[in-house]
């Protein structure tokens, strides 16, 4: 092998949330003596990836000191402003080569991304739950409703899953749910994705009107 064309190959797994993208801890990566002295470090937003989940390729070159040189698109994300922002973060990163004879090597290296969009449901509609002291019979009291709702976000299934100890504050709690919640529909990748979503609730005697 071509010491000036060994390849190393790294994989970056991503999920991106409501906010941003969490990418797998890579700081340890070693493939023949070549690791990174500065990680690359990504911030995607689930709005940037337009309803799909997305993944890229780039291949990137770097000199016997670590920087990178050059790099190309090898698998598109099928954006272009998301494959220019990938490229832009990969080039803030620096590399330790990998060493031929105890001399630094430049070397190119593919570099993979897989980007998931969020699967949390968004409200269009939230009831406001209020309580007050008397409500909770004086202590704090916690409880858990499971949410389902069909393609177009109208609420289908309502159940509580952790009681507060209350009939009274579960009772309140489900019939504001099933009366007044509604979701935003949620498709992903082109197709209705499942909603389904369990809220919890924590309430405080300190907060309690």
């Amino acid at each position: 092998m071509n010491v000036l064309n060994i390849i190393l190959i790294a994989l970056l797994s991503c999920s991106v949330s409501s906010l941003q993208a969490k990418e797998m801890d890579i700081s340890n990566y070693n493939s023949t003596g070549g690791i990174w002295l500065q990680k690359p470090k990504f911030s995607i937003k689930n709005e940037e990836l337009k309803g799909y989940d997305r993944e890229a390729e780039i291949n990137f070159n770097f000199d016997a000191n670590g920087q990178i040189t050059s790099t190309e698109i090898i698998k598109s994300t099928g954006l272009i402003e998301l494959d220019n922002k990938l490229i832009a973060v990969v080039k803030t990163g620096k590399f330790k080569p990998p060493k031929e004879n105890g001399v630094n090597i430049p070397s190119q290296l593919p570099y993979r991304f897989r980007f998931e969009i969020s699967r949390d449901a968004k409200f269009a509609t939230e009831p406001s739950i209020v309580v007050k002291k008397s409500d909770l019979e004086g202590k704090d009291r916690s409880l858990n409703i499971y949410l389902e709702a069909d393609d177009s976000g109208k609420l289908t299934k309502a159940k509580i899953t952790k009681s507060s100890g209350l009939t009274k504050l579960n009772n309140y709690v489900l019939k504001e749910y099933l009366e007044k919640a509604r979701f935003q529909p949620l498709s992903i990748n082109g197709k209705p994705y499942p909603i389904k979503m369990t809220k919890e609730f924590n309430f405080s005697l300190n907060f309690a009107e």
